[in-house]
């Protein structure tokens, strides 16, 4: 998403977290089947595995929303179009993070993605969602 929102902008430095250029891709991103079965089976038990597998056990609650199934259903139907209806953007990132236990993200297919873009690789120990643990962006490379 940061690429596209962020395409043509100009940065010193760019890095892409937990993710790649193909969100949406058996090799590179998430399964299209796996996308989709999180879309046919959204709903309350679905969103708590989802919190779970986002931000592991301990962080989960940072994550929590009020925000109703259905809005959130539609929102990842939206991407899911949006996606797949579109071009891979541009790469604007020098380097990529990848947390070791991404349970969104497969880390071989942001592995695959980021070394067939030549783009040089960090691997850190946290799940998929770890910002609320941060004081300052040089934690995450430490």
């Amino acid at each position: 998403a940061a690429a596209k929102v962020l395409a043509g902008m100009k940065f010193a430095s760019a890095t892409a977290i937990n993710g790649t250029l193909k969100p949406i891709d058996d090799s590179e991103g998430i399964a299209p089947a796996i996308f989709q079965g999180t879309i046919d089976s959204w709903g309350d038990i679905a969103r708590m595995k989802f919190n779970r597998r986002m931000c592991g056990i301990e962080h989960r609650k940072q994550f929590q929303t009020n925000r109703s199934i259905k809005s959130q259903k539609s929102e990842l139907i939206a991407l899911r179009e949006q996606i797949t209806n579109s071009l891979v953007p541009a790469n604007i990132f020098q380097q990529a993070i990848i947390s070791l236990n991404d349970k969104i993200f497969i880390r071989r297919n942001q592995e695959t993605h980021w070394k067939n873009a030549r783009i040089p690789l960090t691997i850190i120990d946290e799940p998929h969602y770890f910002f609320p643990e941060l004081k300052s962006w040089k934690e995450m490379l430490k």
